[in-house]
């Protein structure tokens, strides 16, 4: 029963998630130079990562995912809100910087660098939402004395600890160590 009852959640979660992508994309179309303003201001604070070696980049990837995953599933106890903040932000974060690559650097660069990785790490930030988004319903329905909490969390974050730490550290070492070669090998054509 909860098992099928979290999976309506994250199917919710994947379709603001692919709205807001799309959102962030056409936003990005209609004004490259808006687009490119506010995807600098949200990437400002990661310059440092620049030249960073492989390793130190894996553990800071995994760990900043891990941390922001964490908190969009377990913040869900506030009926949902922040873990649709998070992916709707995530999603058309993603929208605006794939719209400004294809425009520089063409569909195969940033295909390179999104898909390697993306493919581990987006599941993992929707299925983390997902529970979050969850979480929050489950939250309404112990506030009616209809659900146990304590179940559900417990159920929520042994998800998050099977399925998407996993990811996380598979998509972490993608991008840390694979994307980079692969992004370097599509610019060389």
């Amino acid at each position: 029963m909860i098992k099928r009852n979290s999976n309506l959640f994250i199917t919710i979660i994947v379709v603001v998630f692919v709205l807001s992508l799309l959102l962030g994309y056409a936003v990005a179309l209609g004004d490259l130079q808006g687009a490119l303003l506010r995807v600098s201001q949200s990437f400002s604070s990661f310059g440092f990562l620049q030249g960073l070696p492989g390793t130190y980049l894996f553990v800071f990837i995994f760990l900043n995912n891990a941390v922001k995953t964490f908190l969009s599933l377990i913040l869900g106890v506030v009926f949902g809100l922040p873990p649709l903040y998070f992916i709707f932000t995530n999603g058309e974060l993603i929208g605006l910087v794939s719209a400004l690559s294809i425009h520089s650097n063409g569909v195969m660069t940033t295909l390179a660098a999104l898909v390697p990785h993306g493919i581990f790490e987006i599941p993992a930030v929707i299925i983390s939402a997902g529970y979050g988004l969850w979480l929050g319903w489950q939250t309404i329905l112990a506030i009616a004395h209809r659900a146990r909490l304590g179940e559900a969390m417990k159920f929520a974050l042994g998800r998050y600890v099977k399925v998407v730490i996993p990811l996380l550290l598979v998509g972490a070492l993608v991008e840390a160590f694979v994307t980079p070669l692969l992004i370097n090998l599509t610019l060389r054509r």
